[in-house]
């Protein structure tokens, strides 16, 4: 437990922020350090561990350094786990990335390891015909928190495995949104993964804007009507609805 500025008790997590930029996102990461820091850090503390394919500049770890209490790391990605192994044919990803098959891929791992799928799981999240296709809907892991005990777990290290040895990272670019959010979705049970509808966040032209008082409380500055749940193409009242009732 801990305290802060008011005298009321919170509770800590073993954790840290894990953040993936460059040397060249220097401002941009300013920005959302401040904000991070004035909302919510500047009491929990939360040390940040910064990765880049390419060593940090001294003028990034200078400037990110100044902007909070918390300890800062600084690692490499070494490039054998950045960049795609020499056994990829790049003539054959090019052609592969218009004829994806990663939900191919789902189909046969959940097939193979059926006691891997939770009982109460998501599957109508991601999927509107009870599991033959993937409609596209993911969560935001350009901002997730997460337990490492998951992405620990076997089954989704088998699954992450399983993904791998078919080369579908390389070769159609799946990205980590549609991989977490499948994984999430089929191995964990509905009230195990959480709509933080509490937090603002923005990526790209993209916005979750907290509504009423939760924008009251967390002193937001995000116009409400700016939120991307309420677009005709946002997965979220599916995931509302889905959710609502478990």
């Amino acid at each position: 437990m801990t305290g802060n500025a008011t005298g009321i008790a919170r509770r800590k997590a073993n954790a840290v922020f894990v953040i993936l930029v460059r040397n060249s996102e220097l401002w941009q990461i300013v920005d959302s350090i401040k904000q991070l820091e004035d909302r919510f850090n500047w009491w929990a503390n939360y040390d940040y561990v910064f990765l880049n394919d390419e060593p940090f500049e001294e003028k990034f770890k200078t400037y990110t350094r100044k902007l909070t209490r918390a300890n800062c790391q600084y690692g490499l990605i070494e490039a054998n786990q950045w960049k795609q192994p020499e056994w990829i044919d790049e003539e054959k990803a090019r052609a592969a990335r218009e004829i994806p098959t990663l939900w191919d891929a789902v189909k046969d791992f959940t097939q193979q390891h059926p006691e891997y799928v939770a009982a109460d799981n998501s599957m109508e999240f991601i999927s509107e015909d009870g599991g033959e296709t993937y409609n596209l809907c993911h969560f935001w892991s350009n901002f997730e928190i997460a337990d490492l005990n998951f992405w620990r777990s076997d089954a989704y290290m088998d699954f992450y495995t399983h993904l791998e040895k078919t080369g579908g990272f390389w070769y159609e670019r799946w990205g980590d949104a549609p991989v977490h959010s499948i994984a999430a979705a089929l191995f964990l049970a509905k009230s195990q993964v959480h709509y933080f509808d509490d937090i603002g966040y923005k990526h790209s032209v993209y916005q979750h804007c907290p509504q009423g008082e939760l924008h009251t409380q967390g002193r937001c500055w995000c116009d409400e009507s700016d939120d991307f749940a309420n677009d005709g193409y946002s997965c979220t009242s599916r995931y509302l609805e889905l959710v609502r009732d478990r």
